[in-house]
């Protein structure tokens, strides 16, 4: 540990844990997949997984890049909440490891017009929910 911030470090340090960890369905999701913050990929199901990740983006001092290049992972879509943060960080990170990527539009929050334009610049696809979903549709047919 060492990344979280503060406010949430005392509390891990100290045994408190997680919101999570003091609701009985958080307790029977530890037990079942583990300690989230354990660190590494940890296997939720076929072809699902969890990485804990210490700041906004999703790559940052976590293995999620070696985990997508050994499925050979070329295109990430990307969808979340409150864009400005995580991930607009994200996005940014997945960029600069050359990564093809997408937005769905109608499956983030907080996207403004001026983000849209600074994600085409850099190369971001922009498309409907609706038309991610028929491409991963017709990817999987």
């Amino acid at each position: 540990m060492g990344d979280e911030r503060p406010i949430h470090r005392g509390g891990l340090r100290g045994g408190g844990g997680t919101a999570h960890d003091r609701h009985p369905a958080g307790r029977a999701r530890r037990r079942a997949i583990g300690d989230p913050l354990a660190g590494g990929v940890q296997r939720l199901g076929p072809g699902e997984v969890a990485i804990y990740k210490p700041r906004w983006g999703a790559f940052y001092r976590t293995p999620l890049e070696e985990h997508l290049r050994a499925q050979q992972v070329s295109t990430l879509v990307f969808s979340g909440c409150n864009y400005p943060n995580c991930p607009r960080a994200s996005i940014y990170e997945a960029s600069e490891r050359d990564f093809r990527l997408v937005l769905a539009r109608g499956a983030i929050s907080g996207l403004y017009e001026r983000g849209e334009r600074e994600l085409a610049d850099i190369g971001v696809h922009l498309m409907s929910t609706a038309a991610v979903l028929d491409a991963l549709s017709a990817a999987v047919a």
